[in-house]
């Protein structure tokens, strides 16, 4: 379980890092790099990838969403007919989760076929 937080932990910060100087799907890369060097099996892979990119895209998201006042998260979550900003929070934070997830996945296949 431990590997799992530090595996998460580390997506987590290397995708931080990269964010804002990279293109969006920057994230796959180095989460695959992540499951390739650090996951023991393809379930911890999963859960260590989609923990650490639901986090970082979530907090985000929220974070941007405080920033401008929740006026721009507040529209697009009616646009989108959702209840609330916080449910579009949330939804952002599961893509960027599944990103994450698939990919650290991914990863791990790698290293179990080679």
């Amino acid at each position: 379980m431990m590997l799992v937080v530090l595996t998460a932990a580390l997506s987590f910060l290397a995708n931080y890092y990269f964010r804002d100087s990279m293109p969006w799907w920057i994230f796959a890369p180095v989460c695959a790099a992540c499951g390739f060097l650090f996951a023991r099996n393809t379930v911890h892979a999963f859960l260590a990838g989609f923990l650490g990119l639901f986090l970082l895209w979530g907090l985000v998201a929220l974070g941007i969403d405080h920033f401008n006042g929740y006026r721009l998260g507040d529209k697009i979550a009616q646009l989108l007919s959702l209840p609330n900003n916080l449910t579009l929070v949330a939804a952002t934070g599961l893509v960027g989760g599944l990103v994450g997830g698939f990919s650290t996945w991914a990863g791990r296949r790698i290293r179990a076929i080679l």
